[in-house]
């Protein structure tokens, strides 16, 4: 446990100091001229040089810092969802703390917007590697001539769709704050036209679709598809956009009832 944890460490600090050259270089790249990547505070006080190595050193303990955070897993002294909770807290606190003095005006708002961002990295590589394992215990109980399990759960099955509504929760509540910043602010394309109409319908029927074909109907999976787009929906918009719920939960439901029709169909040239 201690070799590993010091050798993450190392490899985290390097590839901390790698991120401060690399955003030097991009810096210089796309402005035209050399750009030093330190913090203000410490050019202020400390000037280039000091300041620089002050820099590397705050960076290459950052580093450090995000990739022993898998190792929280494997402390048995606190509860799983203890672990679990640890784990979240400093995966996102480390990018934001990390990326906030870099941004052009360090606000509260700023700060919001990287949470945002880390928390829908985390949930979504959470659901991808949950989504990779349940497909790998698929290819070795086929390779192994082993009979499908039985379907269990029922229309509100909750474990089996899990992943599924983490992904949903990024896309619902995560994804449209972060376009709001990047949009327009006279004509919001991204908010008010192709993200209701286009992705929104199109993600949820994809994903109820892959459910049905995988486990069959599950209702709870569109009805938590139309409740996710209510936050954004009064913080973003206004009642007028309540249209998003049902565009949601309806295309949810058309994709996972075509999914389990397919299934079945499968089943039968079987």
């Amino acid at each position: 446990m201690k070799k590993q944890l010091i050798r993450r460490a190392l490899h985290g600090a390097g590839w901390g100091v790698l991120a401060v050259c690399a955003a030097g270089v991009l810096a210089e790249l796309f402005h035209g001229r050399a750009a030093v990547p330190v913090r203000s505070v410490f050019l202020d006080a400390f000037g280039v040089r000091t300041g620089l190595l002050l820099e590397l050193l705050v960076d290459a303990l950052w580093g450090a810092v995000l990739f022993t955070v898998p190792l929280l897993w494997n402390w048995e002294r606190l509860p799983r969802w203890g672990r679990t909770a640890l784990h979240l807290i400093t995966s996102i606190a480390g990018p934001v703390l990390f990326a906030l003095p870099y941004t052009v005006h360090p606000t509260a708002a700023a700060a919001a917007v990287l949470a945002g961002l880390a928390t829908g990295i985390y949930l979504l590589s959470w659901a991808v590697c949950c989504v990779g394992s349940r497909q790998d215990a698929e290819r070795i109980r086929e390779r192994l001539g082993l009979p499908e399990p039985e379907e269990k759960g029922g229309p509100f099955q909750v474990r089996t769709v899990l992943p599924y509504l983490l992904i949903a929760a990024v896309l619902e509540m995560v994804l449209p704050p972060l376009l709001c910043v990047i949009d327009a602010p006279d004509v919001p394309v991204l908010t008010g036209l192709l993200y209701p109409f286009l992705f929104l319908p199109f993600a949820c029927f994809f994903a109820g679709f892959d459910i049905g074909k995988r486990f069959s109907v599950a209702l709870l999976y569109p009805l938590v598809c139309g409740l996710f787009t209510i936050p954004h929906i009064f913080w973003l918009y206004n009642s007028s956009a309540l249209f998003q719920v049902w565009t949601a939960g309806g295309a949810a439901l058309l994709g996972n009832v075509l999914g389990a029709a397919w299934k079945k169909f499968r089943k039968k040239e079987k």
